[in-house]
């Protein structure tokens, strides 16, 4: 075993923390560096540090190169003494991830081994041009349209990451895309419960959606199987990032006060995110999702209904007279 650390004493000189952990003080980073230390000798595995990463013998460690960044902040968070502890924990999921995604390689083309695994996300159509998938020629993934703005794409759920099923696996598999899609809207349902709450918004109540995991805007597939969730004529819906989705039954004319607040909310929740989907409002209907269009200028809220919205809008005002 040979560490590359700089053998002087770190104690009686001063550290040079370089601005990849520039958010430790002084004793925070040596007491890193040294929980670093301490867990590659205790591998027997040989490393040099470098910028914010370090570099080690894949022989012996099955990486080449392991960034530093994350865990360094994930310590910050925590007190000096816990650092071994975290350190360790860090690089072992690291070591079982690359096992779990070997294994997994090996078996991705037999269906009823990786089935399991088989989800549905959805992303923003930018997103999915992105990472190819609007192209036939560059396509990258297997998704299906939504609503507007919104693509559901099929995936693998990995314990440690989310994986875009290619369309190479389809042909693997022999499967029809609406099998797939069915397995893996049903994966979701079970290994993901949705938290569901009605709660006061400026004088009247709206569904809302709040979880910690990736898939809560999937809450657009429970729709037909949760009756309160739709009114009489449809529900608004929004869905302005991946943790979050507000829905309000549409029963009478109240919905023209809950157009008005729910936008500026799906507005402002989709600019501060994480994980940003949509800032678009839909009307559920008859199985639709149809956008309400609307615009922020100069801090004023312009909202532009289609005619099959005002029509409906029509019906609710004709039934009170």
């Amino acid at each position: 075993m040979f560490s590359f650390f700089k053998k002087k004493d770190k104690e009686s000189e001063a550290i040079d923390i370089p601005e990849w952990a520039a958010f430790s003080t002084a004793e925070e980073y040596k007491a890193f560096l040294d929980a670093i230390d301490s867990y590659f000798k205790g591998m027997d595995v040989t490393y040099i540090l470098e910028d914010g990463t370090i570099e080690v013998d894949p022989d012996s460690f099955r990486f080449s190169k392991l960034g530093l960044s994350n865990i360094a902040q994930v310590c910050k968070q925590h007190a000096i003494e816990d650092y071994p502890e975290l350190i360790n924990g860090h690089f072992t999921t690291m070591l079982k991830t690359l096992e779990f995604d070997k294994t997994f390689d090996e078996n991705i083309t037999d269906f009823e081994k990786i089935k399991q695994y088989l989800a549905v996300r959805l992303y923003n159509a930018k997103y999915i041009a992105y990472i190819g998938g609007l192209d036939d020629d560059t396509e990258m993934s297997v998704n299906r349209y939504l609503a507007e703005d919104v693509f559901a794409m099929l995936v693998f759920d990995l314990p440690d990451a989310i994986r875009n099923v290619q369309p190479s696996h389809v042909l693997d598999w022999g499967k029809d895309e609406d099998e797939l899609f069915a397995i893996g809207i049903a994966n979701i349902r079970e290994n993901y419960p949705m938290e569901i709450t009605q709660e006061d918004m400026g004088g009247f109540s709206i569904w809302f959606v709040n979880n910690d995991h990736f898939f809560t805007a999937n809450i657009l597939y429970e729709l037909e199987a949760r009756p309160e969730l739709v009114g009489r004529q449809g529900s608004l819906i929004a869905i302005p990032h991946r943790h979050s989705a507000l829905i309000y039954p549409i029963e009478d004319l109240g919905v023209v006060e809950a157009i008005q607040k729910l936008i500026p909310a799906a507005y402002g929740m989709h600019e501060e995110g994480p994980g940003s989907l949509t800032p678009n409002l839909f009307w559920y209907h008859n199985g639709i999702f149809t956008r309400l269009p609307y615009e922020v200028r100069e801090e004023k809220l312009h909202f532009i209904p289609p005619e099959s919205f005002l029509d409906m809008l029509n019906r609710l005002e004709n039934r009170l007279h």
